[in-house]
């Protein structure tokens, strides 16, 4: 009887934490069935009233899956506008919209998990947590800067959720940091690595093939290559494997056709990329190809409509360059004349004097001519940086 009792009082004293364990697993169900339904703002609403204070683990893992994959604005990775989706409408339509700027939520899920890892270092889900964000932010900061500004015990928790095998997104991103380092045979380690866990993750092989690249493994690079070229679904990772593979098979292993037909797969992904076509123009000069004067006006008018693009000027005179080691400078000349004559674009009209200029200098007295009124046209357009460069470039002619 004695027994009966000690049971019964002790189930009576365990009650309340059974109690929250099924409630927890019963929210955590209630908020799964509104992200299917699209309603990721009553989702995480209903989480945050649950564990507002977000020291629960398995709320916390869930809150961060609904802020990064189902955001509607976020800033900073930090404050982050949430939807219930209406019936036909779709996130990618309404994503980015600075009207949701009244309806953020603040969640910091770097701090969050790092707070719950000083707690449980060991937590498989908590480290496939963190390596799940840093994932995340990678790719709106690009490579350099998150590598550079990732701290030494976000790495610490990454690297051990690499080494316990419990995020791929983890050994992905050490491969990154690897080849950033230039630890070229490590970052293979890593990605491959990944592949074992996740062989859907067509970025590591695609940056496996940089790795061997960089080793000059030029058949193992390919290889890695075209399994992302394969792999991807977007059209402009493809076609960065296919130009990847273009240049593999046009420098490193002399194979020029096997180049043309990777770079022609790369333009028909992207028809609009400028460093696809001038990959094909340079193999083209090289194999004396004469549509190679046709592939030149194609860059040109993708240069010209490209003017965000901060290379440019360097983008172009890459270009010029090319024709002018081939020792076919007069066919890129007498288009840029009638450009400088007959654009109705100022700014093509005065890259059109400005080259123009450029490669006349030295040979023709009308370099010069060329190269003022250029000056002035770039001077209409404010562009006074580049007025100051044309003007040292005379001066030196001058001499």
């Amino acid at each position: 009887m004695t027994r009966r009792i000690f049971v019964f009082v002790a189930l009576i004293a365990l009650m309340p934490a059974l109690l929250f364990a099924q409630s927890e697993k019963s929210v955590l169900k209630k908020a799964d069935k509104l992200i299917a339904k699209r309603q990721y703002k009553s989702a995480y609403e209903l989480l945050d009233r649950y564990d507002a204070t977000n020291d629960r683990a398995a709320i916390v893992l869930k809150k961060e899956e609904i802020v990064l994959n189902y955001f509607s604005l976020n800033i900073m990775h930090m404050m982050y506008a949430l939807d219930d989706l209406k019936k036909g409408e779709s996130l990618d339509e309404i994503r980015g919209s600075m009207e949701k700027m009244s309806e953020m939520f603040t969640f910091e899920s770097d701090s969050l998990l790092l707070r719950l890892l000083a707690k449980n270092p060991d937590d498989p889900s908590l480290l496939d947590g963190h390596a799940a964000y840093h994932y995340a932010i990678l790719f709106d900061y690009g490579e350099e800067m998150w590598i550079t500004y990732t701290d030494s015990v976000c790495w610490h928790y990454i690297e051990e959720a690499s080494n316990a095998n419990v995020s791929a997104k983890a050994s992905y991103l050490l491969g990154l940091r690897n080849t950033y380092n230039a630890d070229y045979p490590s970052a293979v380690r890593n990605f491959k690595q990944v592949i074992a866990k996740d062989a859907t993750m067509w970025n590591a092989y695609y940056n496996m093939g940089f790795a061997y690249y960089n080793m000059e493994q030029y058949r193992e690079a390919l290889d890695c290559f075209r399994e992302s070229y394969k792999g991807y679904k977007e059209i402009g990772y493809k076609g960065d494997a296919a130009n990847a593979m273009g240049m593999i098979y046009s420098k490193a292993l002399g194979n020029a056709d096997s180049g043309l037909h990777c770079f022609n797969l790369a333009i028909q992904c992207d028809p609009t990329n400028l460093y696809y076509h001038l990959n094909r123009l340079e193999l083209f000069l090289s194999m004396q190809e004469p549509a190679a004067y046709e592939q030149m006006i194609t860059c040109w008018q993708l240069a010209m409509e490209d003017l965000d693009n901060e290379n440019l000027f360097s983008d172009v005179m890459d270009m010029l360059n090319m024709f002018v080691e081939a020792g076919r400078w007069e066919e890129p000349l007498a288009y840029l004349k009638i450009r400088a004559d007959s654009s109705e674009s100022t700014f093509e009209k005065a890259m059109a004097n400005l080259y123009s200029g450029l490669l006349m200098a030295g040979e023709d007295n009308d370099a010069v001519l060329y190269l003022i009124r250029s000056k002035e046209l770039f001077s209409e357009l404010g562009m006074d940086s580049v007025v100051s460069d044309i003007q040292v470039f005379i001066d030196g002619l001058d001499h």
